[in-house]
């Protein structure tokens, strides 16, 4: 019984592990949403949760939180943890990640500048200006 308890893991790592999980894909999920007062709530509940400092994807969760605009590298990064139904796209013609980025830059820009043309606006978040 020594050898079987000593290999076991223990049922509290377990459950944390479990619950690291289920903030992790709430945090995707989160950030994925349609901008508006339920995912602002949503994302500052996550954001202040002191475990969220150990999932992967806590800086994209701080940039968006923090209203911050977030690079092109960065959602690279952010997309190589997405699930193949969270890469769909949308009848724009965008995936679910970039119709959500585009939004968030957006809103992270114009707190930033008030006075900026589309061309501009377009070149600093490297999405033309048409979109």
């Amino acid at each position: 019984m020594g050898d079987a308890a000593a290999t076991t893991p223990n049922l509290d790592e377990v459950i944390e592990q479990q619950n690291l999980d289920a903030l992790s894909k709430a945090t995707i999920c989160a950030i994925l949403a349609p901008a508006g007062p339920e995912r602002s709530r949503t994302l500052a509940m996550l954001y202040k949760d002191e475990r969220t400092l150990r999932i992967e994807t806590f800086t994209m969760l701080q940039k968006i939180y923090m209203e911050r605009v977030v690079r092109a590298p960065e959602i690279q990064k952010f997309e190589e943890v997405l699930k193949p139904h969270q890469k769909a796209g949308t009848a724009e013609g965008l995936t679910v990640l970039q119709k959500a980025m585009i939004e968030h830059n957006l809103f992270a820009a114009a707190k930033m500048y008030n006075n900026i043309t589309f061309q501009e606006l377009g070149f600093f978040l490297h999405v033309e200006p048409e979109k």
